[in-house]
């Protein structure tokens, strides 16, 4: 790294810094330095390439957000923090390399609610499996259907032919015994030993 690089990743820590001690923005349990790219860019007299080079590294941080319909560049120094929201970032790549569409604003907070309900460092992986295996999943959801109208609950019958994340996170002990089974069935495969 040269030294114009250097003092140009000095004056970044110092510039995000400061933001956060004058405006901090709190999101995801942290204060954060809330501009829009430009807005950095302008402010240390880089590109927006230059920009995503140095926050896209340790020791920065960064994330997206749109407030008042407008995005803005969260930046911030320090380690990444695992939340659920973030775990739901990559559910949603595993979502649309999958299924090969995006996930909605309110498929995005199902994702959040499986990343805080299924076992964490497995979200990923559980999800893959349900969508991997969609017809074995509305099976499953099929049979605690019927148990919740056999305990008194008004519950209809539900069938999907797609991918529903709602319907994931409503059954989503179904989603990770599906998993589990999963799990099994492929440390009984003998034929690998």
């Amino acid at each position: 790294m040269t030294k114009q690089n250097t003092s140009t990743k000095e004056q970044l820590i110092a510039f995000v810094a400061n933001e956060i001690d004058n405006v901090p923005y709190s999101f995801d349990n942290a204060l954060w330095a809330c501009l829009s790219q430009k807005a950095y860019c302008d402010a240390l007299g880089i590109s927006k390439a230059t920009l995503r080079r140095y926050i896209s590294k340790p020791p920065f941080v960064r994330d997206t957000v749109t407030i008042n319909k407008e995005p803005v560049t969260l930046v911030r120094t320090g380690e990444q923090v695992e939340t659920p929201r973030i775990t739901a970032k990559r559910m949603a790549k595993t979502w649309r390399s999958i299924l090969g569409r995006n996930e909605t604003p309110k498929d995005f907070g199902c994702l959040v609610g499986l990343a805080q309900t299924w076992p964490e460092g497995y979200q990923n992986e559980i999800l893959r499996t349900v969508l991997k295996n969609w017809p074995d999943f509305m099976a499953g959801v099929d049979c605690a259907v019927i148990d919740e109208q056999i305990d008194g609950l008004d519950t209809k019958k539900m069938q999907f032919k797609y991918p529903h994340l709602p319907t994931i996170l409503r059954f989503s002990d179904t989603a990770f015994e599906l998993f589990m089974m999963a799990k099994q069935a492929d440390a009984a495969d003998f034929s690998l030993i």
